[in-house]
């Protein structure tokens, strides 16, 4: 499924902010704000030129998100994309790159953050013009994984 402004309106009603990036030409960042139970969401879905490429989540709770949380969120993550459950002696950061070349990154620092870049005809162009690559569309992206922190 492609991540669409329309799409997400229909999904979550109106963000709560939209920032259009003066910086970079044609970049512009949806906010949404949710909750369920104690968890609270602050999602951002970036895009250029109306094509998305990323989107980044700071997880939260009325307090500090407590080492089990991020366990059941990390749980989740690895069962769906590596078919297997998560060892927490890993710690609480996980890299993964799906079949299809997306990456989901956790950072745990003051918040907790589940980011994803999408393996996408957008993200193809802005590793070209930014990195000097150019894989095959169905080639998984070499050294694109360790350059990921530098645009989070």
């Amino acid at each position: 499924m492609e991540i669409s402004f329309q799409k997400l309106k229909e999904n979550f009603g109106n963000p709560a902010y939209v920032f259009n990036n003066e910086q970079l030409e044609g970049h512009t960042v949806i906010f949404y704000r949710d909750s369920v139970s104690y968890y609270k969401f602050l999602i951002q879905y970036h895009f250029i030129n109306n094509a998305f490429f990323f989107a980044a989540n700071k997880i939260s709770t009325t307090g500090i998100l407590a080492d089990s949380d991020k366990k059941k969120i990390i749980e989740r993550i690895s069962k769906k994309y590596l078919g297997k459950g998560f060892d927490e002696k890993q710690g609480w950061l996980i890299k993964v790159t799906d079949p299809l070349g997306n990456h989901i990154h956790t950072l745990d620092d003051v918040y907790f953050h589940l980011y994803y870049l999408a393996e996408n005809e957008t993200t193809r162009k802005l590793r070209e013009h930014h990195l000097g690559e150019v894989p095959e569309v169905n080639e998984k992206p070499s050294g694109f994984k360790e350059s990921l922190d530098q645009y989070i």
